[in-house]
Protein backbone atom coordinates (compact mmCIF):
# COMPACT_ATOMS: atom_id res chain seq x y z
CA UNK A 1 0.00 0.00 0.00
CA UNK A 2 1.11 3.32 -1.11
CA UNK A 3 -0.10 6.48 0.34
CA UNK A 4 0.24 9.78 -2.14
CA UNK A 5 0.85 13.01 0.37
CA UNK A 6 0.62 16.81 -0.11
CA UNK A 7 3.01 18.71 1.37
CA UNK A 8 1.34 22.29 2.47
CA UNK A 9 3.61 24.51 4.39
CA UNK A 10 4.86 28.67 3.90
CA UNK A 11 8.28 27.67 4.35
CA UNK A 12 10.27 25.91 1.24
CA UNK A 13 12.83 24.56 3.94
CA UNK A 14 9.89 22.63 5.62
CA UNK A 15 9.19 21.22 2.03
CA UNK A 16 12.54 20.32 1.30
CA UNK A 17 12.80 18.54 4.74
CA UNK A 18 9.18 16.68 4.40
CA UNK A 19 10.17 15.53 0.82
CA UNK A 20 13.24 14.49 1.96
CA UNK A 21 11.97 11.95 4.46
CA UNK A 22 9.19 11.15 2.10
CA UNK A 23 11.72 9.58 -0.07
CA UNK A 24 13.05 7.44 2.81
CA UNK A 25 9.84 5.64 2.66
CA UNK A 26 8.68 2.97 -0.01
CA UNK A 27 5.03 3.18 1.45
CA UNK A 28 4.55 7.29 0.36
CA UNK A 29 4.68 9.11 -2.54
CA UNK A 30 4.44 13.16 -2.96
CA UNK A 31 1.22 14.24 -4.77
CA UNK A 32 1.83 17.86 -4.97
CA UNK A 33 2.81 20.44 -3.20
CA UNK A 34 1.25 23.73 -1.27
CA UNK A 35 2.35 27.30 0.00
CA UNK A 36 -0.66 28.22 1.07
CA UNK A 37 -3.96 27.47 2.29
CA UNK A 38 -5.45 28.34 -0.72
CA UNK A 39 -3.78 26.34 -2.80
CA UNK A 40 -4.07 23.47 -0.53
CA UNK A 41 -8.21 23.86 -1.57
CA UNK A 42 -7.43 24.09 -4.59
CA UNK A 43 -5.29 20.86 -5.35
CA UNK A 44 -7.62 18.95 -3.21
CA UNK A 45 -10.60 20.05 -5.70
CA UNK A 46 -8.98 18.89 -8.67
CA UNK A 47 -6.78 15.68 -7.22
CA UNK A 48 -7.19 12.78 -4.57
CA UNK A 49 -4.71 12.39 -1.56
CA UNK A 50 -4.65 9.72 1.30
CA UNK A 51 -2.05 12.00 3.56
CA UNK A 52 -1.93 16.03 4.08
CA UNK A 53 1.11 17.02 5.69
CA UNK A 54 -0.41 20.56 6.81
CA UNK A 55 1.70 23.52 8.76
CA UNK A 56 -0.76 25.43 10.71
CA UNK A 57 1.26 29.20 10.42
CA UNK A 58 0.54 30.04 6.81
CA UNK A 59 -0.28 33.15 5.62
CA UNK A 60 -3.87 34.51 5.15
CA UNK A 61 -5.55 31.58 6.23
CA UNK A 62 -4.49 29.31 8.81
CA UNK A 63 -4.15 25.09 8.59
CA UNK A 64 -6.66 24.59 11.38
CA UNK A 65 -9.16 27.22 9.51
CA UNK A 66 -8.65 25.70 6.30
CA UNK A 67 -9.13 22.09 7.80
CA UNK A 68 -12.55 23.19 8.83
CA UNK A 69 -13.80 24.28 5.15
CA UNK A 70 -12.77 20.70 4.27
CA UNK A 71 -16.46 18.35 4.02
CA UNK A 72 -14.21 15.42 3.64
CA UNK A 73 -10.28 16.32 3.80
CA UNK A 74 -7.62 13.45 3.74
CA UNK A 75 -5.86 12.07 6.53
CA UNK A 76 -3.71 15.06 7.79
CA UNK A 77 -0.85 15.11 9.94
CA UNK A 78 0.14 18.89 11.19
CA UNK A 79 3.64 20.03 11.30
CA UNK A 80 3.75 22.94 13.13
CA UNK A 81 6.29 24.83 15.58
CA UNK A 82 3.57 25.66 18.22
CA UNK A 83 2.12 23.39 20.60
CA UNK A 84 -0.82 25.42 21.92
CA UNK A 85 -3.25 24.10 18.77
CA UNK A 86 -2.81 20.50 19.79
CA UNK A 87 -6.06 20.51 21.14
CA UNK A 88 -8.25 22.02 18.44
CA UNK A 89 -6.07 19.72 16.46
CA UNK A 90 -7.37 16.66 17.39
CA UNK A 91 -10.74 17.64 17.66
CA UNK A 92 -10.68 18.21 14.12
CA UNK A 93 -9.79 14.59 13.55
CA UNK A 94 -5.85 14.81 12.99
CA UNK A 95 -3.74 11.84 12.69
CA UNK A 96 -0.83 13.70 14.86
CA UNK A 97 0.68 16.47 15.61
CA UNK A 98 4.54 17.11 14.57
CA UNK A 99 6.52 19.52 16.44
CA UNK A 100 9.47 21.52 14.26
CA UNK A 101 12.30 20.81 13.74
CA UNK A 102 10.60 17.46 13.11
CA UNK A 103 13.00 14.44 13.53
CA UNK A 104 12.82 11.16 11.13
CA UNK A 105 11.72 9.30 14.47
CA UNK A 106 9.03 11.10 15.07
CA UNK A 107 8.05 11.51 11.75
CA UNK A 108 8.54 7.42 11.20
CA UNK A 109 6.26 7.28 13.89
CA UNK A 110 3.50 9.50 12.62
CA UNK A 111 3.63 7.51 9.39
CA UNK A 112 3.56 4.34 11.05
CA UNK A 113 -0.06 5.32 12.85
CA UNK A 114 -1.56 6.39 9.83
CA UNK A 115 -0.30 3.10 8.14
CA UNK A 116 -2.02 1.10 10.62
CA UNK A 117 -5.37 2.92 10.71
CA UNK A 118 -5.78 2.83 6.98
CA UNK A 119 -4.69 -1.10 7.26
CA UNK A 120 -7.41 -1.40 9.88
CA UNK A 121 -10.00 0.58 8.06
CA UNK A 122 -12.46 -2.00 6.93
CA UNK A 123 -15.47 -0.40 4.80
CA UNK A 124 -19.08 -1.72 4.46
CA UNK A 125 -19.79 -5.10 3.08
CA UNK A 126 -22.41 -5.26 0.82
CA UNK A 127 -24.34 -7.51 -1.86
CA UNK A 128 -22.87 -6.64 -5.18
CA UNK A 129 -26.84 -5.39 -6.59
CA UNK A 130 -27.25 -3.26 -3.27
CA UNK A 131 -28.21 -0.03 -3.18
CA UNK A 132 -26.61 2.65 -0.31
CA UNK A 133 -30.40 2.00 1.45
CA UNK A 134 -29.21 -1.53 1.69
CA UNK A 135 -25.93 -1.13 3.39
CA UNK A 136 -26.87 -2.76 6.72
CA UNK A 137 -23.36 -3.51 8.52
CA UNK A 138 -19.94 -2.84 8.83
CA UNK A 139 -16.51 -4.32 10.60
CA UNK A 140 -14.59 -2.40 13.31
CA UNK A 141 -11.83 -3.41 14.81
CA UNK A 142 -11.09 -2.43 18.62
CA UNK A 143 -7.26 -3.54 18.66
CA UNK A 144 -7.84 -7.22 19.79
CA UNK A 145 -11.22 -8.28 18.05
CA UNK A 146 -13.18 -6.98 15.10
CA UNK A 147 -16.32 -6.21 15.96
CA UNK A 148 -19.76 -6.97 12.86
CA UNK A 149 -21.97 -4.24 13.78
CA UNK A 150 -25.39 -3.74 12.24
CA UNK A 151 -26.03 0.10 11.09
CA UNK A 152 -29.48 0.30 12.46
CA UNK A 153 -27.77 -1.00 16.00
CA UNK A 154 -25.44 2.10 15.99
CA UNK A 155 -26.92 5.05 17.93
CA UNK A 156 -23.97 8.05 17.39
CA UNK A 157 -20.38 8.06 16.83
CA UNK A 158 -17.76 10.11 19.37
CA UNK A 159 -14.23 11.05 17.98
CA UNK A 160 -11.60 9.69 20.80
CA UNK A 161 -8.30 11.34 19.78
CA UNK A 162 -7.03 9.70 17.08
CA UNK A 163 -9.56 6.78 17.37
CA UNK A 164 -13.39 6.66 17.58
CA UNK A 165 -16.22 5.38 20.05
CA UNK A 166 -19.45 3.83 18.65
CA UNK A 167 -22.64 4.01 20.98
CA UNK A 168 -24.77 1.35 20.26
CA UNK A 169 -28.46 1.79 21.00
CA UNK A 170 -28.10 -1.29 23.95
CA UNK A 171 -25.79 0.75 25.55
CA UNK A 172 -22.53 -0.77 24.07
CA UNK A 173 -19.16 1.05 23.89
CA UNK A 174 -16.81 0.16 21.18
CA UNK A 175 -13.17 2.06 20.83
CA UNK A 176 -12.81 1.21 17.06
CA UNK A 177 -9.18 1.80 15.26
CA UNK A 178 -10.61 3.84 12.33
CA UNK A 179 -10.54 7.77 12.23
CA UNK A 180 -13.35 9.40 12.68
CA UNK A 181 -13.13 11.25 8.90
CA UNK A 182 -12.81 7.73 8.19
CA UNK A 183 -15.95 6.27 9.56
CA UNK A 184 -18.02 9.46 8.59
CA UNK A 185 -16.99 8.37 5.14
CA UNK A 186 -18.39 4.94 5.55
CA UNK A 187 -22.03 5.56 7.29
CA UNK A 188 -24.54 6.32 4.88
CA UNK A 189 -25.50 9.35 4.32
CA UNK A 190 -28.99 8.73 4.41
CA UNK A 191 -29.26 7.24 7.72
CA UNK A 192 -26.30 9.40 9.81
CA UNK A 193 -25.56 12.84 10.27
CA UNK A 194 -22.85 14.77 11.65
CA UNK A 195 -23.97 17.60 13.88
CA UNK A 196 -20.60 18.18 15.84
CA UNK A 197 -17.05 17.88 14.85
CA UNK A 198 -16.69 15.35 17.69
CA UNK A 199 -20.29 13.60 17.24
CA UNK A 200 -21.83 11.99 14.17
CA UNK A 201 -25.60 10.48 15.17
CA UNK A 202 -28.37 8.37 13.20
CA UNK A 203 -30.97 10.50 11.99
CA UNK A 204 -33.58 7.82 13.08
CA UNK A 205 -32.36 7.86 17.02
CA UNK A 206 -32.69 11.66 17.77
CA UNK A 207 -35.53 12.13 20.33
CA UNK A 208 -35.26 15.46 20.94
CA UNK A 209 -33.58 18.94 19.28
CA UNK A 210 -32.92 22.09 21.43
CA UNK A 211 -31.02 25.36 20.11
CA UNK A 212 -27.52 24.02 20.78
CA UNK A 213 -28.06 20.39 20.95
CA UNK A 214 -29.50 17.06 20.13
CA UNK A 215 -31.06 13.89 22.72
CA UNK A 216 -29.98 10.42 21.89
CA UNK A 217 -32.55 8.94 24.23
CA UNK A 218 -31.36 10.54 27.73
CA UNK A 219 -27.61 11.44 26.10
CA UNK A 220 -27.25 15.46 25.29
CA UNK A 221 -25.04 15.88 22.08
CA UNK A 222 -23.73 19.39 21.40
CA UNK A 223 -24.63 20.52 17.72
CA UNK A 224 -22.06 22.77 16.33
CA UNK A 225 -22.52 26.20 14.95
CA UNK A 226 -21.36 24.62 11.25
CA UNK A 227 -23.34 21.96 11.49
CA UNK A 228 -26.46 23.54 12.52
CA UNK A 229 -28.52 24.65 9.28
CA UNK A 230 -27.93 21.12 7.54
CA UNK A 231 -29.43 19.52 10.79
CA UNK A 232 -32.24 21.38 10.86
CA UNK A 233 -33.04 21.21 6.94
CA UNK A 234 -32.75 17.32 7.05
CA UNK A 235 -34.56 17.12 9.80
CA UNK A 236 -37.30 18.96 7.96
CA UNK A 237 -36.43 16.95 5.17
CA UNK A 238 -36.31 13.97 7.02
Amino acid sequence: MILTCLIADDEPLAHQLLEHYIGRLKTLSIAGHAYNAFEVLDFLSEHKVDLLFLDIQMPDLSGLDMLKTLSQPPMVILTTAYSEHSLEAYDLGVMDYLLKPIKFERFLKAVNRVMELKKNAVPIKQEESATPAQQDYLFLKDGTAEHKIRLEDIAYVQAYGNFVKVHTVAGQTIVATITMKQLEVALPETAFIRVHKSYIVQVEQLTKLEKESVFVGAMEIPVGAMYKLLLEKRLRGH
